[in-house]
């Protein structure tokens, strides 16, 4: 059984990347204080859309958060977004026997590529190739 790490400081970082990537922003003017919808004009409902894209992203789907468009009203800034989420995180019910067992959020999201990159390679491997269709050409050029 392998447990997950999380940090509320990971989770902001994570929030500042995308909403730099978003934006199209340097990560360095984004601060955990930064009030998104403040600083690039957003008004009321399309920060509460964001609840929807943010619930999408693969790490969020991973931790098994969702957010709901109702709640992004309460939380402007990156840290409280951040804490937010941060407690709607599934509590650790089982104490790992050895310090392997508990991975970073960014070692299972990179695991998950891995092996999302390795089921692809074997579909690669293993579907059927296609044959090329000459003879029905050839007989159409016949007739």
């Amino acid at each position: 059984m392998n447990l997950v790490s999380v940090s509320q400081q990971e989770i902001e970082n994570r929030l500042i990347d995308y909403f730099a990537v978003h934006f199209g922003d340097d990560p360095s003017v984004l601060t955990p204080a930064t009030n998104i919808p403040k600083t690039y004009n957003i008004g009321a409902s399309p920060w509460a859309a964001f609840a929807d894209a943010l619930s999408k992203l693969p790490w969020m789907v991973k931790l098994h958060v969702r957010l709901a468009q109702k709640e992004m009203a309460t939380v402007p800034q990156i840290q409280q977004l951040a804490n937010l989420i941060v407690r709607k995180l599934q509590h650790v019910v089982a104490v790992p026997t050895i310090a392997s067992e508990v991975l970073t959020l960014d070692s299972l999201m990179k695991a998950h590529e891995f092996m999302e990159a390795k089921v692809a390679q074997k579909i690669r491997e293993t579907s059927p190739k296609k044959k090329p269709r000459r003879a029905k050409a050839k007989k159409s050029a016949e007739t």
